[in-house]
């Protein structure tokens, strides 16, 4: 049992070294357009100089008067309190931040480990799974993004691991505690609570848990509970605006529509978590059609051995039919357990079949191999590439042009006006070139591939190869 122990330790030391040196090869010191991190970034700088409610202001008056819907006033604070403190010490360092995300991809190995270990008799599944998720291209380049996913990773499966451990009112507490930290990185955090609910209830009827221990049941949701209306008294209320458009949209007609791009949109991201760009597309149907029937066969096969397993995916991928916006992304946390689900039926018809365990091993490990080879080469191709959009040579002359020119009291209108905000301390609202003189912005910065004409009534203040700056007249 300990030469076991040894042994798994060692194969998880190995892969999360290798992990880490990949997620290196991939972190660069910029950051692509995108505009989640910089709101994520300047809460985190909010929450270190206490000035929450004046970011708030200051974004939901950006949000309520650019011509679309870019995000919430505020995202949930549990990803910028982790950002926290490496703001504190660094400042605004897109190479530590980045590396501090991809250390939640590191730390989710050995909770993996952790929580398929005792489902398999034989611990080569446990880390099929594990290097299947940690050389994934999707999961190993997502460290060059300052964003709350691989953090939600790592908590929401730490979260299901405390589940099934000792029923001590230390776990349940620590169990209560990282289920609330889950949902304060990501909402869809609060899908931990209905699969606890799940599980508890069939430990109850398999006899399994007393109902007359029920107070230590309770614990975890009594902590829950508690923090959610602690941060419900102590913090602003930033995801109203994105709530109000989502039901908005609920209505039938487009539910429907909405379902159906999601639906096909997540089948596709699926089966690209198996590729490595090495299957041609028009055998990709072919060659993948068994992987959802395996997934099938082992969700009903064992469905009792993880019944809040199969809650907690299930959960999620409803949530991600109603969304109204697609991101694969959003399908990490459930990865793992399609994978595992992938596994079992596989070991589930192997057995009906009578296949040879060695022949299984053989096809899986080829398979892995395959797999990880092609993965590790678009991981090593994504690392030579020029992904920083944000601070090229052309908008660092920009940034330094407004902090100079542009009083922080005023406005300007450009389409990542949250970006813009972080890095000048100048407020700015998402408008174009025909919304602009009715806006309450004063400048306008806009690509020139943008430009139909309505900028040439305004004063030009200052230009680059791709960007000029207008002014509104007096």
């Amino acid at each position: 049992m300990a030469g076991q122990r040894i042994r798994d330790n060692y194969i998880l030391s190995s892969i999360g070294i290798v992990c880490g040196l990949l997620i290196l090869i991939c972190i660069d010191s910029g950051h692509n357009w995108g505009g989640d991190f910089s709101l994520y970034i300047a809460q985190a700088k909010a929450l270190v100089t206490s000035s929450m409610y004046h970011l708030y202001e200051l974004n939901k008056f950006s949000m309520d008067n650019s011509i679309d819907n870019i995000g919430p006033y505020l995202y949930p604070n549990g990803f910028p309190l982790l950002l926290a403190p490496a703001y504190f010490f660094f400042g605004v360092n897109y190479v530590i931040m980045k590396g501090y995300c991809g250390l939640f991809l590191i730390l989710s190995i050995p909770v993996m480990y952790q929580l398929f270990k005792d489902h398999y008799a034989n611990r080569f599944f446990v880390f099929f799974i594990i290097a299947f998720i940690v050389f994934n291209v999707s999961f190993v380049t997502f460290s060059n993004e300052v964003l709350s996913d691989l953090p939600f990773f790592f908590f929401s499966l730490l979260a299901l691991y405390l589940m099934t451990v000792k029923n001590t009112v230390l776990n349940q507490v620590l169990l209560g505690i990282c289920m609330l930290f889950s949902y304060f990185i990501r909402d869809v955090g609060i899908f931990l609570a209905p699969t606890l609910f799940v599980l508890q209830l069939q430990q109850v009827l398999s006899g399994k848990a007393q109902l007359k221990r029920w107070p230590y049941l309770a614990i975890p949701y009594v902590v829950f509970a508690g923090g959610f209306l602690l941060n419900y008294q102590l913090m602003p209320k930033g995801g109203e605006n994105a709530l109000a458009i989502f039901f908005s949209r609920l209505q039938p007609g487009a539910l429907i529509d909405i379902m159906i791009r999601g639906g096909k949109y997540y089948v596709k991201v699926v089966v690209s978590f198996f590729l490595a760009g090495f299957i041609p597309g028009n055998k990709l149907f072919w060659v993948l059609s068994p992987i959802p029937v395996f997934m099938a066969i082992g969700v009903f096969s064992n469905w009792k051995d993880h019944l809040h397993f199969i809650t907690f995916v299930t959960l999620i991928f409803l949530m991600l039919l109603i969304w109204p916006y697609c991101d694969y992304r959003f399908l990490f946390p459930v990865m793992p357990f399609l994978i595992h689900f992938m596994l079992k039926g596989i070991l589930f018809v192997s057995n009906r079949v009578a296949l040879k365990q060695k022949h299984l091993f053989a096809g899986l490990s080829a398979a892995l191999m395959i797999f990880v080879f092609f993965n590790v080469k678009e991981i090593i191709r994504f690392g030579k590439m020029e992904t920083d959009t944000v601070y090229t040579p052309e908008m660092r002359d920009i940034y330094g042009y407004l902090e100079g020119h542009v009083p922080k009291d005023q406005i300007i209108g450009f389409n990542k006006p949250r970006v813009l905000r972080l890095i000048t301390g100048i407020n700015s609202i998402y408008v174009d070139e025909k919304t602009f003189q009715q806006s309450p912005a004063k400048y306008l910065l806009i690509e020139k591939e943008k430009i139909t004409g309505a900028t040439g009534q305004y004063d030009p203040m200052f230009e680059t190869p791709n960007y000029i700056l207008v002014k509104k007249g007096l």
